[in-house]
């Protein structure tokens, strides 16, 4: 079996705060929490919420940051996202895509949001206890910012 998808981790207390779904392999969880941060983020911290070893956060941290060079070093067993590498490689993809694609995707994410608005009776990702639909909900808000932005420039 794959050291990357076991669910648990030794010597590791599962007392995070945060609620993972039990189906949650290490890994997921990194990722999850790593992509949802936007600042600096502390392989401690990232330990803590995950309820994982901090050496096993160190090697699924490393491991994600080899596959997203968008991920980069911060020194001091922290890690940060690089926000202009982000925005080329989402750019880059959406450009590729044909406008009535874009709108698509466009509808796709508005019926998202309107669907989690409803759902957990909130206005902004922010007030989510959900740490999953909190990432996608801001994932979206930001893929439609740039959406937009290819549009008009495609109109331009």
């Amino acid at each position: 079996m794959n050291d990357d998808f076991t669910l648990d981790s030794a010597d590791v207390e599962r007392d995070s705060g945060v609620d993972w779904p039990s189906e949650w392999c290490d890994k997921r969880r990194v990722e999850v929490y790593v992509g949802s941060s936007i600042n600096r983020i502390d392989l401690g911290d990232i330990s803590k919420a995950c309820g994982i070893d901090k050496d096993r956060v160190r090697n699924l941290v490393a491991d994600l940051a080899e596959r997203e060079p968008a991920l980069v070093d911060d020194g001091e067993d922290a890690w940060r996202w690089e926000e202009d590498e982000l925005r080329r490689q989402e750019r880059e993809r959406l450009a590729e895509m044909a406008e009535d694609e874009l709108h698509d995707e466009l509808q796709r994410i508005d019926r998202e949001i309107a669907k989690w608005r409803d759902q957990f009776d909130a206005d902004a990702p922010d007030e989510l206890e959900n740490a999953e639909t909190s990432y996608d909900w801001r994932q979206n808000l930001y893929v439609r910012d740039l959406i937009l932005d290819v549009l008009s420039e495609e109109s331009s």
